[in-house]
Order: structure tokens, then sequence, then C-alpha cells
């Protein structure tokens, strides 16, 4: 990893990285102690790690001295932010947000029969009653466009309406998606009535890791 790192900072012609982050969780518990060399020595500011579980985030709390960490969390996919936005509040961990367009989905462009032909596309593999289904599940989130103004910003504005969210990760294809990105989406927020009604139809859709949202919803929303 440090001779990747060198090679990287070589060719970006800089001689520090500001986050430096493990797509997963390493099997070998030493790649945490060469990540925190690196920290140490100056060659990157902050580290971290994506992560996939509500366990893989106890873990990194509980055993390691990480700066931050990526997590999906989107409108479809409450969890694992969710399940442990106390512990990650509690934490002082940085959190990236990744994944929060669902594939696309929740741009709300695609429809029922849409289909994915490119073999390289991950959603190519998805079943046309799986497309369908979350074309549907989208449609129940239309009622965000009336404040937000597009599904887009709005499925964007409701990460970020956590405090516990330092920033969400989009991609961009065009210019006009980059001016959308970084113009128009920073700064965006969902009411506390909007975030109200979007726990409630997550818990209605049984969207997340368990059965039920409900006894998580009155939690979180003594908060807002």
């Amino acid at each position: 990893m440090t001779a990747t790192l060198n090679e990287q900072l070589a060719r970006l012609g800089t001689d520090v990285i500001d986050f430096y982050q493990l797509h997963s969780l390493p099997e070998d518990p030493r790649l945490f102690e060469e990540l925190y060399e690196l920290r140490r020595v100056g060659k990157v500011r902050f580290v971290g790690v994506s992560l996939y579980g509500a366990n893989d985030i106890d873990y990194v709390i509980d055993h390691t001295s990480l700066d931050g960490v990526q997590l999906r969390f989107s409108l479809l996919d409450p969890d694992p932010f969710l399940r442990r936005v106390a512990r990650l509040r509690q934490s002082g961990l940085g959190v990236l947000i990744r994944s929060t367009l669902k594939e696309g989905f929740l741009t709300g462009k695609f429809k029922r029969d849409a289909t994915f032909p490119a073999t390289d596309d991950q959603r190519h593999a998805w079943s046309a009653a799986q497309i369908a289904a979350t074309v549907d599940e989208v449609e129940r989130f239309r009622f965000l466009e009336g404040e937000a103004r597009s599904m887009v910003r709005a499925a964007v504005a409701y990460p970020l309406s956590f405090p516990e969210v330092s920033t969400v990760l989009l991609g961009a294809k065009t210019a006009a998606q980059a001016e959308s990105n970084f113009g128009e989406i920073p700064g965006a927020r969902l009411s506390t009535a909007s975030l109200r009604r979007v726990l409630a139809l997550q818990d209605e859709l049984d969207l997340g890791d368990r059965r039920s949202l409900r006894s998580l919803a009155k939690r979180v929303l003594g908060r807002f």
C-alpha cells in the first residue's frame, strides 16, 4: 500500500492526499497500521474505509483509529446508516455517502419497462420484476419534488439532512450534470415534515435491513 501511494503521489504531482481510504475492511488488520503510519508521516491527512453493513461500522468504531467511513445511504436504502446513526454521531467519524441515487433510479427518469442491455452495466443483471419494483418504490417518493424541485435534488438532500453526514459522493458524465451536482445541490435539505413522511414511507415499504423501522423512526424523529 505504501508503494502504491508513493506512485499515486508522483502521478498526481502532490506531496499529500487529503483523504485516503480502503475499498473495504481488510482481512489483515496490519493494513490499518500501515494507514496510520502514512498519516503519521504526513503523506495523507485523513484515513478511512468503505463499509457495507452495521457490523462493519461497529468494528471501525470499536477497534480502529480511522478518521472517516464511506456508506451507502438513500431513500430506498436507509440502512446501515440509520441503524447506527447514534453511534456515528458519538464517534465523530467523517461520513461519506455513496449510492444516493440507487443506480440512477432515484433520478426518476426510468420507467417500469426499462432495460440495461450493456453487459458492463451492473443493472444488466437485474430482473424485469426487480426493475419494475424499484421504479414503483421511487414513485412513492415523488411528493418530495414539490419541496426539492427535482427527484435528484430530493434524493441527495435526504442524506444531507442528517448532521452526521459529511458529504455525498456524486458522479457526473456531462457538464450539465456537473453544474447540477456542484451548483444546485449543495445546501439542499429536506424539511422536518418531509423527513417524517420519508421515515413513515420507508417503514410502510419495509425498506432497510430489518422488518420494521417504526421503533427506530420514533428514536430518530426525537431529534427533528
